[in-house]
């Protein structure tokens, strides 16, 4: 990163503490699970949509998360947001065919001793709020659940002309996280390229956007 970069970063990371620090945060749901998972020796694909991406990165730091991104300028960005708040970042690109990349994510985690796996749902580049069989897929070669997370905000910017919608908290701000049950994942739901899993994530994220009014 040059030194621009570097700058921009910075007041990425320092501004997101402080959108912290001052406003309430609040959690429902099945946290547990994520809190207790390195002691449980069980872990998820955990999921979100990639526009509220900014809203997570302080959430989870300290409780074992691999964050997935591509190896572009953008993945950049989010391994140096990434590496302040304490997470590890796995890079591959943002498509690929063969199983190498596969393999380099299995091998990370395993020489890691475990780790949840966290993978936007609609990324790297959409469409918007259309759930990738890319996560589930993973929680299939893996042998883990997907565990999605809601995430509401009550003063915000949102940036309308990006394709995901990208949510930027405001400070002194109430932040409500919910986790969601986690979804297991089966052979079979690769015959319907996990179009059941797939919908009943989406369905879980936007019944309680609906809920909230958001």
């Amino acid at each position: 990163m040059n030194i621009p970069e570097k700058l921009l970063n910075a007041l990425n990371t320092r501004y997101i503490d402080f959108v912290y620090k001052t406003s309430r945060i609040t959690f429902s749901g099945a946290l547990d699970l994520i809190s207790e998972s390195a002691a449980r020796n069980r872990h998820y694909i955990v999921v979100f949509w990639h526009g509220e991406s900014y809203c997570f990165y302080p959430l989870l730091k300290g409780k074992n998360q691999y964050i997935l991104t591509t190896k572009d300028r953008r993945g950049d960005y989010i391994t140096a947001l990434c590496s302040y708040f304490g997470y590890s970042t796995i890079r591959i690109p943002d498509t690929f065919e063969d199983g190498k990349h596969i393999a380099r994510i299995k091998n990370r985690l395993k020489d890691a001793g475990g780790g949840n796996l966290v993978i936007t749902l609609d990324g790297p580049l959409g469409p918007y709020h259309q759930p990738k069989e890319f996560p589930f897929f993973m929680g299939l070669i893996l042998g883990y659940d997907v565990l999605s997370i809601s995430c509401k905000v009550k003063y915000r910017i949102r940036l309308t002309k990006r394709w995901d919608n990208y949510t930027i908290p405001l400070p002194f701000n109430k932040l409500h996280f919910h986790f969601h049950e986690p979804l297991s994942i089966e052979g079979s739901d690769l015959k319907d390229h996990f179009l059941s899993k797939r919908s009943a994530v989406k369905d879980q994220l936007e019944a309680l956007q609906a809920s909230t009014g958001k």
